[in-house]
């Protein structure tokens, strides 16, 4: 196991460890709209913390090189932006289910987040053609339209 990897599994334990402390501050119940929100932002907050990482202590690629022009786009990343909007979305239509979340809610909900984060952080979802890939330490990936096509900045 690369030390990245460690260091992040550590850190997911005491992101978890720091939650289970501080959730009787927490709210006890939660809309379906805040809960796709705070998804979103714990792993938005987890990648930024990996590029961090990956910028401070530069790793050697493990991945072929990705090909420029493809439109790909972090598995990891497209989770967070979909559940953000669908957050947004239900919040703005005034959805009101809401779910209780007693101190382990809240623990297992942010544990469930970064673990599936961990798993996920190496795919990349190619659109042509569409498939999911292996890509480690992919790095920041630029969409655009037309002549600026998704490029991969490592």
């Amino acid at each position: 196991m690369r030390t990245l990897a460690r260091v992040e599994l550590a850190l997911i334990a005491l992101a978890t460890g720091v939650v289970a402390l501080a959730a009787s501050a927490l709210p006890t119940h939660a809309s379906l709209g805040g809960l796709a929100l705070v998804v979103a932002s714990t792993l938005f907050g987890q990648g930024l913390v990996r590029d961090l990482w990956l910028l401070r202590h530069p790793q050697p690629s493990l991945g072929a090189p990705l090909a420029e022009g493809r439109p790909i786009v972090c598995v990891e990343s497209g989770l967070g932006i979909v559940l953000l909007l669908v957050g947004l979305v239900l919040l703005a239509a005034g959805v009101s289910t809401s779910f209780a979340l007693a101190r382990l809610g809240w623990t297992g909900l942010v544990a469930t987040t970064l673990l599936a984060g961990f798993a996920i952080k190496d795919l990349v979802l190619e659109a042509r053609p569409l498939r999911l890939r292996f890509e480690p330490d992919h790095g920041n990936v630029i969409l655009g339209w037309g002549r600026s096509a998704p490029r991969c900045r490592r």
